[in-house]
């Protein structure tokens, strides 16, 4: 707080008693959950998005898979969802955002590649190009 840092993500756990601060100074505070019941009461008191990690992600704590998370939290709230948890290419991240997800974050994927993050970005941009799509066009594309 009194660096006034611009973007806080937390984990393991409920964050609630520090959001009024973390707000007031103009922070966006982006919360890790692992169920659609943590991410309604972490979106009633304010926070600006959510990552939605499954059991696939490192030190993960829940017992539901990321894919089958991220559409149920999509559906429960109106703040961006980011995925993690199981992403390792880009037709991994494809799926996410076809599920809902408006972002995507890769954790152990870099450790086994140090260019996943580019491979998945140059992966989704060839697929856009290709399909003459953007991913604005995609997201959500499954339910619909």
């Amino acid at each position: 707080i009194d660096e006034r840092i611009p973007v806080v993500t937390t984990g393991a756990g409920n964050p609630g008693e520090y959001i009024p601060a973390l707000k007031a100074i103009g922070t966006k505070v982006i919360p890790v959950v692992a169920s659609v019941s943590l991410a309604v009461r972490l979106e009633r008191i304010g926070v600006d998005a959510v990552v939605a990690e499954g059991l696939e992600s490192g030190g993960h704590v829940g017992e539901v898979t990321t894919m089958a998370l991220v559409p149920q939290i999509v559906d429960a709230v109106k703040i961006p969802v980011i995925a993690m948890g199981g992403i390792y290419n880009w037709q991994d991240a494809l799926e996410f955002f076809w599920a809902g997800a408006s972002m995507i974050a890769l954790g152990t994927a870099n450790f086994i590649d140090p260019l996943a993050v580019d491979k998945v970005y140059k992966g989704l941009s060839s697929f856009c190009l290709e399909k003459q799509l953007n991913l604005k066009d995609i997201v959500g594309k499954v339910n619909k």
